[in-house]
Formats: structure tokens, sequence, C-alpha cells
């Protein structure tokens, strides 16, 4: 061969090469591009207008993930692939996106809280030293394709299940359906984040400062303030899908940190998502999971604690931190706390127990873990007293959770408690006898897990809240219980690794014995109990694969654990598949539906700082002991109410069960606030009016009467068949009042 054509081979081979380099990189785009346009299409689906789904999309990626990668790779430096710096970023912007709204909004100025991650991306852009962070270093990592189509596909599933159930109920506004009550509620504490920082209780004013983790509502506020989507939106429909997206990245990033294994990132990105974590075979029973659309402080404090998790697991190892990396890690602790107060309360007794056991085995103190510990302590102290309400809990064993609301008659309770715990529960199960194998017994990282597992689990069910809060301690711990189950099970299996394509088909076989099961079993028992059947579907079910997988040699303890972790896995396909069968969303309520275009004109109409009072207390008329959680106006309506639904103020919780049930226990207030609409009179709308900065009246002739001698008193500015809004005038009640006491002067005896 000549010189020449020697010269042209290798050319054209180096082409060859660079070619098939560049369809790989954009072939591993393809899960990212998959879960994007799949998110895109449940929104679109959803009824979410297109314009709110692209805007919402580029916040999410320029104004979060963005700025919060770059400074992540900054602090920590880069992770060991590309999809453990987007997940490690989302976290990190979500906290140094609540810096800046503080800031913005404290100063009075959030309407340009744009120009902050602006600011921080500018900085890496234009200081030098800062710009080899934009590019990940050549051979720094790849990201595994099984993790990344695990997190892309599990991502997806999650979104879609959302679509066919959360959203399908609550549609966006106006709409005369119900919502779920805590719904309107976070609304209202979202709107309140976009007027000051140190919050309100918005839907009762006149209780003042508002103890909870409003994290998440402040998240919200801020990407309706960046993006310029309606807040309504934000909350009822694209907020979610983003912070869905960073609880299964982070858990599957996690979960491959500590084990090294894509597999069991994967699998944990997979359960992470299911509809309950454990056999869900099952209905009036309650569900315990991760993927709970109704609390969003729940879903939004996930990455948080695996941020926190994978420190913990760095410093249970004997590994130091940097300063930069301390600080992050300090950062993150009362984000903890601000975003959901269970994820310390888990994993600081989690911490002290591995500590224990150390001392125990070893007769020695890991120092950086008892510094993070007592880190986490004065988080907990400084924090709790800001951001969470213990009314209403107390220590005693909690057997409300075993059913949802009602009991299931003629069912023992043994029978309940043993059927909650496979259905809930089943994650603890599964990673203790995960533990049992000495290669995890031994290992640091699992004994974290473990002990984050244990604690969730006994918090669970050794306190009792009114509203069955206490169920938040174990769906903190269940991301790591389900990463100690599937890291226990790919260590059962690594005796048989070498038959990958048997283990495979032992996975697929399992798998579909357990979806057939399941959705026969819903099918036939519908929304009933039907706990004897389940429990007949199940054993029959977990007897097949136990002998399915002896034929195949696989190890029992294998069987098992691919058993268990597979009926968690199936859930929501099962779901999916019996969804058309039930029960849709209700008809339209004229009462909601006028509530809700009333509410719409508000927002339109209203300064965002005018204070409203009401008569709407209740989610059905005013009368003695109704359940006082109507949060309509202060969501959706977007304002300050002085006494709405006050069932869930810190007063009420501290009250008998069920607090929204009892009296406001302030009735001079009460009386003054109803009278308005009841009796009006000069006096004492002039005293709502200088005493409590009350600006407009709302009255809701189905909640209660509305005086006709109120459109007298105020100017009646909107009003549809039961709603009226009235605008409080200073001039006209000042001229009232001043007519009314020359009135008294006269006929008074000389």
């Amino acid at each position: 061969m000549s010189a020449s054509g020697a010269v042209l081979l290798e050319e054209s081979t180096k082409t060859s090469v660079a070619q098939d380099g560049v369809w790989q990189r954009l072939a591993s785009f393809l899960p990212a591009l998959l879960g994007v346009f799949g998110g895109w299409v449940a929104l679109l689906s959803a009824g979410t207008p297109p314009s709110a789904v692209l805007a919402y999309s580029l916040y999410f990626g320029g104004a979060v993930v963005l700025p919060g990668m770059l400074l992540y790779r900054g602090v920590a430096g880069f992770s060991d692939s590309l999809l453990a710096d987007v997940a490690w970023g989302a976290v990190t912007g979500l906290m140094l996106e609540l810096v800046g709204w503080a800031v913005f909004t404290a100063l009075g100025v959030n309407r340009y809280l744009w120009l902050w991650p602006t600011l921080v991306v500018l900085t890496f852009l234009l200081v030098p030293s800062l710009r080899s962070l934009w590019r990940r270093p050549y051979r720094s990592g790849r990201t595994s394709g099984v993790v990344a189509w695990a997190t892309s596909l599990s991502s997806l599933l999650g979104f879609v299940y959302l679509a066919a159930t959360y959203y399908r109920i609550n549609r966006l506004p106006p709409s005369g359906g119900a919502y779920f009550v805590d719904l309107p509620w976070h609304l209202g504490v979202a709107f309140e984040a976009t007027r000051s920082v140190a919050l309100t209780i918005p839907e009762a004013s006149a209780e003042g400062f508002l103890p909870y983790h409003w994290f998440a509502d402040a998240h919200f506020a801020a990407a309706s303030l960046i993006s310029g989507v309606d807040l309504p939106t934000v909350v009822v429909r694209t907020g979610l899908f983003p912070l869905v997206f960073v609880m299964v990245a982070t858990t599957a990033c996690l979960a491959v940190k500590i084990t090294r294994r894509p597999g069991v990132g994967a699998l944990a990105a997979v359960l992470v998502v299911a509809t309950t974590s454990g056999a869900e075979y099952w209905v009036r029973l309650y569900k315990m999971r991760v993927l709970f659309p109704e609390s969003p402080t729940a879903i939004y404090a996930v990455g948080i604690s695996c941020l926190v998790m994978a420190v913990l697991v760095d410093l249970s190892g004997r590994k130091s931190l940097s300063r930069p990396r301390l600080a992050l890690f300090v950062v993150a602790l009362f984000a903890a706390v601000g975003s959901k107060p269970s994820v310390l309360l888990v994993l600081g007794p989690a911490v002290g127990l591995v500590l224990g056991l150390e001392l125990v085995r070893r007769r020695r103190l890991n120092r950086p873990l008892m510094w993070a510990l007592a880190l986490m302590v004065v988080a907990v102290v400084v924090s709790i007293p800001l951001f969470a309400s213990p009314n209403g809990s107390t220590i005693r064993l909690s057997l409300r959770q075993v059913v949802a609301w009602r009991g299931i008659v003629g069912t023992p309770l043994v029978v309940l408690v043993l059927t909650a715990l496979v259905k809930g529960y089943l994650p603890a199960l599964t990673a203790a006898f995960a533990l049992c194998s000495r290669r995890l017994r031994s290992d640091p990282a699992a004994q974290m897990l473990g002990a984050a597992t244990l604690v969730g689990f006994v918090e669970a069910w050794a306190i009792d809240h009114p509203g069955l809060s206490q169920l938040f301690f174990w769906t903190t711990a269940l991301p790591f219980a389900e990463i100690l189950s599937a890291w226990g099970l790919a260590v059962a299996l690594d005796a048989v690794v070498a038959r990958r394509r048997k283990v495979l088909a032992f996975a697929g076989v399992s798998g579909a014995i357990l979806l057939v099961s399941m959705v026969s079993v819903r099918a036939v028992t519908g929304r009933t109990s039907g706990v004897l059947l389940g429990w007949i579907a199940l054993a029959g079910a977990v007897l097949v694969i136990m002998l399915v997988g002896h034929l195949l040699r696989i190890p029992f303890r294998g069987r098992i654990l691919m058993a268990a972790l597979g009926s968690i896995a199936v859930s929501i396909p099962a779901n999916l598949i019996i969804l058309p069968s039930q029960p849709g969303p209700g008809k339209s309520n004229p009462h909601l539906l006028a509530q809700s275009q009333a509410a719409q004109w508000i927002v339109k109409n209203t300064p965002v700082g005018d204070e409203l009072a009401t008569n709407s207390h209740c989610l059905s008329r005013t009368q003695p002991h109704c359940d006082a959680r109507s949060f309509w106006l202060s969501g959706f309506g977007g304002r300050r109410v002085l006494l709405g639904g006050y069932g869930v103020s810190p007063a009420a919780l501290s009250l008998a069960y069920p607090a929204w049930q009892q009296p406001y226990h302030n009735q001079d207030l009460y009386r003054l606030n109803d009278g308005a609409f009841k009796a009006p009179n000069v006096k004492a709308l002039q005293r709502l009016y200088d005493h409590y900065d009350v600006r407009w009246l709302v009255g809701d002739s189905y909640a209660g009467p509305v005086s006709p001698l109120l459109n007298g008193l105020a100017d009646r500015e909107y009003a549809n068949k039961w709603i009226r809004v009235y605008e409080l005038d200073p001039p006209l009640v000042n001229s009232l009042s001043t007519s009314l006491n020359r009135a008294h002067a006269r006929s008074r005896p000389a």
C-alpha cells in the first residue's frame, strides 16, 4: 500500500471514529429528550396552556438547574456523571433561588427576581477562573445508560400518573370541581410569599405569623415571578413535574454514589415513584409513598434530604469535607427544616444510632459525624420554631393510619395492621432483610440507610397527629429504605451474575405475574376493601415467583427481594391500567364555580396587599362544628383573609381532634367578622377598617346570610349568584359614622 493510501485510510478511520463519537453523544441525550417531551405531552393533556409549559421549562432549566449546577461544581467539584451534576445542581439551584427570593422580596423588588439567576450565570461566564466549570473535563465520568433511561422512564411514569389521577380531579381555575383540601391552602401560602418574607397565615391573618415549612410554596412564588406563569397554573399544574424529576434523579444518583452499581440506581429510580411503598392489592388502606402530590412540600424536600444523606454517607466513611462543601451542607440542613422538618427529625436520630453502634462495636467515635450531628441539632433548635407547629401531635401508637379515614367492618385489627405493613411499609421489611447480608451489615453507608429506615418507621407508628402528618416521617425515610433494598437485591444476585439472561428473565416473569394478579384483584374489588382476596392474590403470585426462581436456580434471598420489590415497582402501571374503570371527577358544582369566578375577579381587580374579610369559613355551610378548612379565597383569590378557614391554624391544632371542627378560639373577633355580613353597622365596619386593615368584604350567601344593608354601607363591586364583593369606602364609612354621631348628639337631653 502506498504512503498516500495509508494516510487516506488513517484519516477516514479517524473521521469514522469521530462520527461514531458524535452519534454516541447525541444518543446519550435521548433519555433526557424523552423525559422532557413526555412531560410536555402529559401537561398539555391535562389542559395546561402551551405557553405556560414552554415558559416554565425555560425557567427551570435556565434559572434553577443551570446556576445551581455551576455553583455546585464550584463548591463540590464535578460529580461522577453529568446526570449527577444536573441532579445535585437542581437541588443547589432551588436553595439558591430561595436566597434571591428572600432578598428581592424583602427589598420590595421581587418583580425583578429574574435578575438573580442572570447575575449568577453571568458571574460564571465573565470570571475567567470560573469558566472551566461550564464543561466537564474529558473522560471525567459518563452517565450510565441504564441509570439515564431508568431516570427518564421513571420520571415519565410519574408525570403520566399525576396527569391521569391528581390533575384529572384538580382542574385549572375557574373550575366548579372540588380540589384536594390542601391545594388551595398551599396556593394561598404561595401568594403570601409574593408579598413578604416573614409569612402571615393567609387564610386567617388575625392569627399572625405562619409557623410552617413553606419553602416549597416560596419556590412556587419565585417560579411565577421569574417565568411569568400565573401562580394558580404553577401550583395546580407545572410546578410539580420538575420536582418529580429532581426526586427521581437525586434518589438514583445517591444510590449510584453509595453502591457504585448502576443497576441499584436504576431500580431505586423506579421504586421511588411507586404509588405506594408496598403491594398495591388493597384500596382503602392508607397509601405511603414518596410521589405524594397532595403534599408538594414532601416532594420538594426529597432532593435536599438526598443531598444531606450524600454528605452523611461520606462522613460515615470518615471522608473530610472542604470548607465550601461544609458550607453547602449547613445551608442544606436549614433548607431541610424549612422544606420538611421530618427530614432532620429522621436523619438526626439516624446519625445518633450509627454513632452509638460504632461506639459499642469498635469503642471509638466518628468525630466528623459527631460534628455533623451537632450541626443538625443546632439547625433543628433554631429552625423548628419558625417552620413547624407541633400542636396536636401526641406520643402514642398510631393505629388510625391502618385504615383510610374509616374502619373496614368485620376485619380483625391484627389483620389490618399486618396488611398495612405489607401495603405501606414493605421497604422497611426488605431493608431489614437486606441487612442480613454480612457485606451490607458491616458497610457504614448501609448502616446509615438502615438507621434512617428504622427511625422513620418507628416515628410513623409512635407519633399520632390529627391529620396523620406523622406519616411523613416514613415517606422521608422511604428513598433510603428503597436504595438499601435495591442494594440488597443486587448483592443477593451477585452469585448468579454470570447468568444474566436468567436473572433478567426471572425479573420479567416476576413483574408480569405481579402485574396480572394486582390488576385482577383491583378489577374485582373496585373501590371496596377486599382484604382476604388481596391476600389470596398476593400469596398466589409470590408462590409462583418462588417456584420460577427455584427452577432458574435463583438464591432464596434474591427471590424474596425480587417478589417484594417487584410488587412495589408494578404499582404505577397497575393503577394506570385499572384507571378507566375507576370513577372520574365529579360534576361541576355551581357554588364552587361561583367561588372560583369571584376569586379570579379579586386577583385581577384588587391590590396584592389588601386584606379581605369573609363569612365563608367551612367547606359546607357555616354551622357549629363544620369543617373550617375553606381556603378558596386566600388560595384562588390570592389575598390575605382576616378570618377565613381557621381550622388548621396553630390555635385550632392545639384543640381536641378533629381540630378543624372546633369553634374559633377568639369568639369576639368571630362575632365582629361574621356580624359584618349578618347585621352590618357603621361601627363594626369602621373597626374592621381601622384596626384590622380590612379593605374588602366577600360575602357568600351559600355559607351564611349576607344582609342587603351592606349595599348602603359599602360599594358593591362584583356579584354572581352566591358571591358578593364589597369595597370598604373610607369616605362613605366616615360620613355615615359622622352622621350617626350627630344623631346621637342631638338625641341627648340638654
